[in-house]
């Protein structure tokens, strides 16, 4: 898995125009390789689908985990790292000015229907930067944004979050085991937390 550094996240930002609102909505492929994003956050409002592979979303209020038929809420200036595995899938993102009102104010992960999958495919037709001036493009990401806003709002009982570690210690293990799951065992989780087995046990349980 590659892990990107915070400089090289904010390069993959700009690269990609995420250092702007979205004017008005615009949308792109995500990459199929291993790749865990450090912490960032952006303008505009993001919404991810993924066909098929593993993505995890971390935000402040935990880790929310994507899996099938299934599509991830990111508000805009929410601060978040992703980690996607073998994904196969797309990310639309909205101008907030765009986007219709009384949207979730937290990450959220929500059932799509199969007519908004394809839907959510199909966005990548048109360039970012297009949408602006093409009132087909326009209408088209406006009435996704509207069924994707129905589904965030419909009522579920499935939960896909895990509450996040407190203890800077306790975090750094974990980081270090998701950054290298393979690898993970107590003797590298005890270097990288710098505790004994014993305190690390006690910190663990209690988290």
């Amino acid at each position: 898995m590659k892990n990107l550094t915070s400089r090289e996240t904010q390069g993959v930002l700009v690269e990609n125009r995420l250092d702007g609102p979205g004017q008005p909505s615009f949308a792109f492929r995500n990459p199929s390789s291993a790749i865990f994003y450090d912490w960032h956050a952006h303008p505009c409002h993001q919404i991810t689908y993924a066909r098929r592979g593993t993505t995890q979303i971390e935000g402040p209020d935990g880790h929310h985990l994507l899996p099938t038929a299934h599509a991830a809420w990111i508000p805009a200036e929410t601060r978040h790292r992703t980690m996607i595995r073998d994904m196969d899938g797309v990310s639309v993102y909205f101008d907030p000015a765009y986007f219709p009102h009384g949207y979730m104010e937290h990450i959220h992960t929500f059932p799509i229907t199969t007519m908004l999958q394809e839907m959510l495919l199909h966005t990548v037709r048109w360039q970012p930067g297009s949408t602006e001036h093409d009132p087909i493009a326009r209408s088209f990401f406006q009435t996704v944004g509207l069924l994707c806003m129905e589904q965030m709002q419909a009522k579920t009982t499935r939960v896909f979050t895990l509450p996040r570690a407190t203890h800077p210690s306790i975090v750094r293990a974990m980081d270090a085991a998701l950054a290298s799951p393979g690898q993970a065992n107590l003797s590298l989780m005890l270097h990288h937390a710098g505790m004994s087995g014993r305190s690390f046990r006690r910190h663990f349980h209690a988290e």
